[in-house]
């Protein structure tokens, strides 16, 4: 796993992609479709923030020799209908973010993620954001998204691809952009630890802000393909909102746990490049509208990859 529509988007409206098609302009937007019920792994129960969790009955220590891989979605390029993107129209904030750019105010796109599959899967979205006569832009991301699951973000730093009329909440770019997908490939999103996690408050104000998770490692589930390759983990933290959205997700590759071992990681939660290298598309505000977390952790690549 790596952790790394043609229209105008002044004109009120929103856009939505299923990868490369475009509704008409009067599409109300995506309605999300319960996920279809299948045999799909177990993820953990969310939690309220703060509060503790232990997974019911330990994992053995080793992983059982039969994997069904039909239980998660393949590695690879995403399939026409895998997954839905839809844009919204610019929007403006004053944040941590905006102060990162060196700005008052800062433009950016709404967009929502959802996965369409049965199953399980991480995807990597590329975006492109096209200013007419000018460059195009681009943002990408990795989001973990169980059946029917979406995640709603805010993509580029507009001002950085565009002149604005002012440093204000209704200024107008000088120019049109059109976001589009580039590309969408998918990987594996395994349950594959037993853990107890236990998801702290935000600590800290602005691009410092962090978010500390205490994880223990009870053992294996079952069932999960052998780790290969790299020795690190991708640990993603995804807070929903009261509507069960993915609002904001903080992420981190660490070294793996040893069995026991409890370890608490301290995630980088300011938006834009405030977050360094794993740029998160979510302002530190959002945090205030988490009321369930998902603690998600796994090998970066199994034999899943390697069939």
């Amino acid at each position: 796993m790596s952790v790394k529509s043609s229209r105008t988007l002044l004109v009120a409206g929103v856009c939505a992609i299923a990868l490369t098609g475009c509704t008409a302009s009067n599409d109300p937007g995506p309605t999300i479709v319960p996920p279809t019920t299948v045999p799909a792994p177990t993820i953990p129960a969310p939690t309220t923030p703060g509060e503790e969790t232990t997974t019911p009955d330990a994992a053995p220590t080793t992983n059982a020799p039969e994997v069904d891989a039909s239980l998660w979605c393949a590695p690879g390029d995403a399939d026409e209908g895998d997954v839905e993107v839809t844009f919204g129209k610019i929007s403006a904030a004053s944040d941590e973010w905006a102060s990162s750019i060196d700005r008052t105010w800062r433009h950016y796109i709404p967009v929502t993620v959802t996965n369409r599959m049965d199953v399980p899967c991480t995807f990597d979205l590329w975006l492109d954001g096209a200013v007419d006569g000018g460059r195009t832009a681009n943002e990408d991301l990795t989001v973990p998204l169980l059946p029917g699951e979406s995640y709603s973000f805010q993509a580029f730093d507009l001002e950085e691809m565009v002149k604005f009329s002012a440093d204000s909440k209704d200024a107008k770019p000088a120019a049109k952009i059109t976001p589009s997908v580039n590309l969408v490939t998918r990987d594996p999103y395994l349950d594959y630890y037993d853990l107890t996690t236990e998801v702290g408050k935000v600590e800290g104000k602005g691009g410092d802000a962090t978010l500390p998770v205490t994880v223990t490692l009870n053992g294996l589930k079952p069932g999960m393909p052998e780790r290969t390759g790299l020795s690190e983990d991708d640990m993603f933290v995804l807070g929903l909102d009261a509507d069960g959205t993915v609002v904001t997700k903080a992420s981190a590759s660490i070294d793996p746990f040893t069995l026991g071992e409890t370890r608490t990681i301290e995630l980088k939660v300011g938006g834009g490049s405030s977050s360094d290298d794993l740029r998160n598309q979510m302002p530190v505000a959002t945090y205030d509208d988490v009321v369930t977390w998902h603690v998600a952790l796994q090998p970066a690549k199994t034999k899943l990859e390697d069939r």
